[in-house]
């Protein structure tokens, strides 16, 4: 009994391990694609910019 005990424990570290890799993982991935996305939201914030700016240009120049 005692040998199924211990190789169940062995069993139950292993797959907590994977799970512990597997939940790294995904908060590096998530942390990668929030990055990415505010990238995405200050390129877009840097396009409505220079579109204002060219607006404003093109008011005051004629």
């Amino acid at each position: 009994v005692k040998v199924f005990e211990n190789k169940r424990e062995a069993e139950v570290a292993e797959a907590n391990s994977e799970l512990a890799k597997k939940k790294a993982a995904w908060t590096k991935a998530a942390q990668v694609a929030e990055v990415e996305a505010a990238k995405v939201v200050a390129l877009r914030e840097a396009e409505l910019q220079g579109e204002v700016e060219r607006m404003n240009a093109g008011l005051w120049s004629g």
